[in-house]
């Protein structure tokens, strides 16, 4: 399994490794870690010793990051560290190696770094065409047994994605339902729905607000992680889906997977 993780090497971005690791079967994981620099405005001469100097505390910073994961996983990923914005770098990369997906951390403290690295991540999940998981820095570390995925399609896009993801969850027989939110009196559910041969269960509520109503039913499940589509086929979805998707990530105190709809 390819995966990307941005970092800005805060207590937030290492969460989402550990994540990965702690999650995933190590077996075929191959991770890519990924920082960029940030040029600074000012002029050519002094701009160059800054660069030199940003560097070298990135690669500083990447080698305590790298240790920690080898004491504690005894893994060594790729490291990509290079100058400009993080989004570009991020989606410059996945367009070589096509990754199955992209982890990063959302923002918890109150401080710039934070903010910064949640407004990245927000915006990487707005336009990338591979999933992502954005891992909230107030989720708790708990296994992941449990997956909701929230759509309002009979189908599920990107099933072999999912096929895919479910098989690399270092837990066995983690168990994968559907939430439909009915918003209005007249929708219907199937009961299940097919996955690879497979039926999962669906499971309804009724609200008359998506978010309102994943919220209620989050409340009441022992969900580990919530997956949502994104889809902007038309301006319409566009809005929708942004609105949606914005509000569940500044809302949502869990590991939320955002994979493109069809």
């Amino acid at each position: 399994m390819n995966i990307i993780i941005p970092t800005d090497f805060s207590e937030n971005a290492y969460k989402a490794v550990a994540y990965v690791y702690d999650n995933f079967k190590h077996q075929g994981l191959e991770i890519s870690l990924i920082h960029a620099i940030k040029e600074p405005a000012t002029s050519s001469g002094v701009m160059l010793r800054l660069d030199d100097m940003m560097m070298k505390d990135a690669e500083r910073d990447m080698a305590k990051v790298m240790s920690q994961i080898w004491e504690a996983y005894g893994d060594k990923p790729e490291v990509i560290i290079r100058n400009g914005y993080l989004k570009d770098w991020v989606e410059q990369v996945a367009k070589v190696k096509a990754p199955d997906l992209i982890v990063m951390g959302t923002k918890g403290e109150n401080n710039i770094a934070s903010k910064l690295m949640g407004s990245v991540t927000e915006s990487i999940i707005r336009t990338s065409q591979y999933p992502v998981l954005a891992v909230p820095a107030s989720s708790d570390s708990k296994p992941l047994h449990r997956l909701t995925i929230c759509t309002a399609k009979d189908q599920l896009p990107q099933a072999p994605f999912i096929c895919n993801l479910v098989s690399h969850i270092a837990i066995p027989n983690a168990r994968i339902e559907v939430l439909r939110i009915l918003t209005s009196a007249d929708q219907k559910a199937p009961r299940s729905i097919s996955l690879d041969k497979q039926q999962i269960r669906v499971e309804t509520l009724r609200n008359a607000d998506v978010v309102d109503g994943i919220n209620e039913y989050l409340a009441t499940s022992e969900v580990d992680m919530l997956c949502l589509y994104h889809s902007h086929t038309t301006r319409l979805d566009y809005l929708f889906n942004r609105s949606v998707t914005k509000t569940i990530c500044a809302k949502v105190e869990l590991p939320l997977l955002v994979m493109r709809g069809a």
